[in-house]
């Protein structure tokens, strides 16, 4: 038998990403340099981010108006 990996997977390891890259880097971080950093593009981190707040994963502390 095969292992297919599953949307879940997929899921799960974005967000293992995003949190491991918050955790090397104390204090403030923009979803444009944890995109940067990571490869993806700056929405697809806010996303990432909004789920994992709802889970109580991470708190956003920060949102900032764009004239």
């Amino acid at each position: 038998m095969t292992y297919r990996p599953t949307a879940m997977d997929f899921w799960s390891e974005l967000d293992g990403d995003v949190l491991r890259c918050l955790a090397e880097r104390p204090g403030e971080m923009s979803p444009a340099e944890l995109g940067r950093r990571l490869g993806m593009s700056e929405d697809a981190v806010c996303s990432i981010l909004a789920m994992l707040a709802e889970a109580g994963k991470v708190r956003i502390r920060s949102v900032e108006r764009i004239m």
